[in-house]
């Protein structure tokens, strides 16, 4: 309103702004990971993805933390010192919760 621009270039200024937001997150989980950076890349500019990270909901925020998280798991997985602390905690808790 301050600016005089119409209700469209409000509205695509909007979704371009979720876009960035969504390509800063992943751009953060990509470069987290050691391999698998393309893979990352290629789901991350996935049309679907791309379209709910421009449309006005939250989707956009889910979809780009879904992918932050799954490449900070990737990453302590290919992280071989950490894996095997990890595997071995996983297992002892999940046999605690048997017991």
């Amino acid at each position: 309103r301050m600016f005089g621009a119409s209700f469209a270039t409000k509205y695509n200024l909007g979704r371009l702004a979720f876009l960035l937001i969504y390509a800063f997150v992943c751009y953060f989980g990509i470069k987290k990971l050691k391999s698998g950076k393309m893979i990352a890349s290629i789901i991350a500019l996935f049309p679907t993805n791309l379209f709910l990270a421009t449309n006005y909901s939250y989707d956009y925020w889910v979809t780009a933390f879904t992918m932050l998280g799954c490449c900070y798991f990737a990453s302590e997985i290919e992280q071989p010192d950490k894996t095997r602390y990890l595997y071995t905690h996983l297992a002892h808790k999940s046999r605690q919760n048997c017991e």
